[in-house]
C-alpha cells in the first residue's frame, strides 16, 4: 500500500497473469494469457511478449466482397 499526500491509503495491485501453455508434440511453444490477450514466447532464454489486443486495433478489416 502507498500513502498519498492527503493521508488516504491507496492499494496498489498487480495484474495476475494466468497463462495457458500451448504445446506441440509435448514441447512448449508459447504461453497465452486470455484475460490480457498476451502471448509469451521464449527463444534462447529471452522472453518476448505479443499484445494481441494492440494487433487487433492495427489490423485492417477484411472486405468479404473482394473476390
Amino acid at each position: 500500500m502507498a500513502a498519498t499526500g492527503s493521508g488516504a491509503i491507496e492499494q496498489c495491485g498487480r495484474v495476475r497473469a494466468d497463462y495457458v501453455p500451448v504445446r506441440v508434440a509435448g514441447k512448449l511453444v508459447f504461453r497465452y494469457d486470455p484475460r490480457r490477450r498476451i502471448v509469451e514466447v521464449q527463444d534462447r532464454g529471452e522472453r518476448h511478449y505479443i499484445d494481441l489486443a494492440a494487433l487487433d486495433e492495427r489490423a485492417q478489416p477484411l472486405d468479404i466482397n473482394v473476390k
